[in-house]
């Protein structure tokens, strides 16, 4: 996994409050780490959302980024299980999930299924 991932930030489209208790954050942008432009990850992007609507997910906005900016991906907050969530990025090409059960925030690699913890999802929030 790459070392970028365990050290993304997020950025919320809602209150802290309106979160679920478990969730995934998942994005359909720069398949498989394959850079594509602003416009085509906002259209994946755009297709990922209908399909959680399609099937009833909640899906909050969060932005996830370095800690310096200079890499970000538009996502969404899924209230689905973690089975559900890498199903999902897998049928958009992702190379890994975010899971976060309480304040545990885990990154999941998408194809083999590997686990690490991450620490605090709280630590991980950007108040900008």
């Amino acid at each position: 996994m790459k070392e970028e991932y365990a050290n993304t930030f997020f950025h919320l489209g809602c209150r802290e409050e309106f979160l679920p208790n478990s969730f995934a954050i998942v994005t359909a942008c720069n398949p498989m780490d394959e850079k594509l432009s602003e416009e085509v990850n906002h259209l994946r992007n755009e297709r990922l959302k209908n399909t959680l609507k399609s099937k009833n997910f909640l899906a909050l906005p969060v932005l996830g980024r370095s800690l310096d900016g200079l890499h970000e991906e538009e996502s969404f907050c899924v209230n689905c299980s973690k089975e559900e969530a890498v199903s999902l990025a897998r049928s958009y090409d992702q190379r890994a999930i975010f899971w976060i059960d309480e304040d545990n925030l885990e990154i999941i690699d998408c194809k083999l299924a590997e686990i690490e913890f991450l620490g605090s999802f709280k630590a991980r929030i950007l108040n900008v």
